[in-house]
């Protein structure tokens, strides 16, 4: 049981790492808080306007999902919220575009998103899988990590 408690402490370092990669990149900050306005507004509006993004995912062959929040307090919530927009990305813009009250992403502001998701998915499944119930062990985090730093190497130079 001793090792499980710092693989999960491992887990938070790491969910701790990844909020300090995105400090000095301010885009990276107000970015995810447009998109937690746009998830807040389909989580709080009326029961038409959910079911009019559910409606045009379907139009537009996309999964039927509602939007994910930002939670501070759950690990990976960010990557989740901007996830889940950036996979039904069509249907919200064309939703929004009709919601006076909400401003939607920006073309630019989509991109980056899109290039968060891809940089942190590693970050995501490594965090999830160090605090899952399967009891992980210290012996997964090596091979996890180096999956992380090839992630990184391959990703170096480009900027949000």
């Amino acid at each position: 049981m001793p090792s499980c408690i710092g693989v999960k402490c491992f887990a938070h370092t790491l969910q701790l790492a990844t909020e300090d990669v995105v400090k000095p990149y301010e885009e990276l900050q107000s970015i995810p808080q447009k998109a937690k306005c746009i998830t807040m507004h389909f989580k709080h509006s009326s029961q038409n306007t959910t079911k009019k993004l559910l409606d045009r995912e379907k139009q537009l062959g996309l999964p039927q999902l509602k939007l994910k929040q930002e939670c501070m307090t759950r690990w990976n919530s960010r990557y989740d919220m901007l996830d889940r927009l950036v996979t039904v990305k069509d249907a919200v813009t064309s939703v929004i575009a009709s919601v006076k009250t909400v401003k939607g992403l920006s073309a630019n502001e989509w991109e980056v998103a899109e290039e968060y998701v891809k940089i942190f998915k590693p970050f995501q499944i490594l965090t999830a899988t160090m605090s899952s119930n399967i009891s992980p062990t210290i012996l997964m985090v090596l091979p996890e990590l180096n999956k992380i730093k090839h992630t990184i190497q391959i990703t170096d130079g480009q900027q949000f």
